[in-house]
């Protein structure tokens, strides 16, 4: 849920509504997925990210839940998180 509630920020302050629906369609099939707990490894995990590349929670709590799941990309559009080690980032 935490990547809804980021992504769905610009649209919303745009006041696109349009585009809040299109992301949550393109989202549909991740958000009926199982979804990982925000756990104390994850909790754990996030706060290693924050302190050693200065991420946001947001951020580094995402970045912890994909590493959890052997994720193999980590997708954003954040040019920042292109400094991640560990996991391909992928910049959409």
């Amino acid at each position: 849920m935490i990547t809804l509630a980021e992504i769905l920020v610009h649209p919303k302050k745009k006041q696109d509504i349009s585009l809040v629906r299109e992301y949550k369609e393109l989202l549909r099939d991740i958000l009926s997925s199982p979804l990982l707990t925000l756990d104390t490894e994850a909790a754990e995990l996030s706060s290693e990210y924050r302190a050693k590349y200065n991420l946001s929670a947001p951020d580094a709590f995402q970045l912890a839940c994909a590493t959890i799941s052997k994720c193999n990309v980590f997708y954003t559009n954040d040019k920042k998180m292109r400094r991640i080690k560990g996991i391909e980032v992928m910049l959409v």
